[in-house]
């Protein structure tokens, strides 16, 4: 536990510079392909993680979010930044997952429903050192395979609301909160990790079927 302890602080210390040096390894993609993506800035625009809309008040992001930050001097950013939202409430759970409640509603053209099961693969959204919206497809790994197969994670690392995502290439400096996605579903969202989603050391994702 003392390693996931630490993953996580270097996970956070990424995040919170002058600026996030974001993702690298992804593909470039856009906001309109994913509208559900939200992010949680400081008052200077500095984002710090990463989230997703679930209707047009709950966005879904990792409970470090909201536990390590003021929350209220966080605004969610929504459609890449160009409207922000304050934060009128929040929970979070032993699953690592925080809930934000929305100030006012937001309206996008998609929410992403909840996944009650672990898929094989996902895809991740993020963002590059440009705020430009990036993705990695993933490949999905229980907590107990994660443990198990080789990576660096050792027995006790991960509990079983967490899995795994592999990157084909290397992924590296994901933001925590940014979501994993299937089939137009919340799987996940970041967690903590080494850094880089490589061959040897996959990311962390809490896993949202555990708090359904």
């Amino acid at each position: 536990m003392a390693n996931k302890f630490v993953c996580t602080l270097l996970l956070l210390i990424a995040a919170t510079g002058a600026q996030a040096d974001g993702i690298v390894g992804g593909t470039a993609s856009s906001i309109s392909a994913h509208p559900y993506l939200v992010s949680l800035q400081l008052d200077d625009g500095t984002i710090v993680c990463g989230g997703a809309l679930i209707n047009s008040k709950t966005v879904y992001t990792a409970a470090s979010c909201v536990t390590d930050y003021d929350v209220s001097a966080i605004v969610v950013g929504v459609n890449n930044g160009a409207q922000t939202v304050k934060i009128e409430s929040y929970i979070f759970d032993d699953n690592a997952i925080g809930i934000l409640k929305l100030a006012e509603a937001v309206t996008v053209s998609t929410y992403l429903g909840l996944a009650n099961s672990l898929p094989s693969s996902g895809v991740l959204i993020s963002w590059d050192a440009n705020n430009s919206v990036a993705e990695v497809s993933e490949t999905i790994t229980s907590a107990t395979k994660c443990v198990t197969q080789g990576y660096k994670y050792e027995d006790g690392d991960l509990s079983n609301s967490e899995f795994c995502g592999l990157a084909a290439n290397e992924a590296c400096d994901e933001l925590a909160g940014s979501p994993l996605v299937a089939d137009n579903n919340l799987v996940g969202v970041v967690s903590w990790g080494y850094g880089c989603a490589n061959k040897d050391s996959p990311a962390v994702y809490s896993k949202v079927a555990s708090v359904l």
